[in-house]
């Protein structure tokens, strides 16, 4: 103990991640119409940037299927997938959309039965997706 009051040994600062978020391509005003489910917004992204890609990262590395799923926003999954988003990509952080989806209090089992019909092959799914389906009675 010092004259002030008792030592506090503070935890040492986590080292950064070694994983790099590249320049994100996406305007975090699409990501927050991904995530509204503002379907309009996202369309208009795409009619008007030629270079719009559906598989794109935002800022903090996710994809924009992956916020879609997070929020439960089905008629923008619907959207990027006719777009070309792959639904078995992962972000940075390794997560995919039926992760994401998984890992959500938000979403319901009408999005997690969209993106496991439209995942391919099914058998790709991280074993701890099927875990939580089942723990939510999604699936037997």
């Amino acid at each position: 103990m010092s004259a002030d009051g008792p030592t506090v040994n503070y935890p040492q600062a986590v080292p950064a991640s070694p994983t790099r978020i590249p320049a994100s391509k996406v305007p975090p005003a699409v990501v927050a119409a991904v995530q509204k489910g503002e379907l309009e917004a996202v369309e208009k992204w795409f009619a008007d940037d030629a270079a719009a890609d559906a598989d794109a990262l935002d800022a903090d590395g996710w994809t924009l299927l992956g916020h879609a799923a997070h929020h439960g926003r089905d008629a923008v999954i619907e959207f990027l997938v006719k777009r070309g988003a792959d639904v078995n990509k992962k972000d940075v952080h390794g997560i995919s959309p039926i992760m994401a989806c998984c890992s959500s209090g938000l979403t319901k089992r009408p999005t997690a039965d969209l993106l496991l019909h439209k995942l391919k092959p099914a058998a790709e799914v991280d074993s701890r997706v099927w875990e939580v389906l089942r723990h939510k009675g999604w699936i037997c």
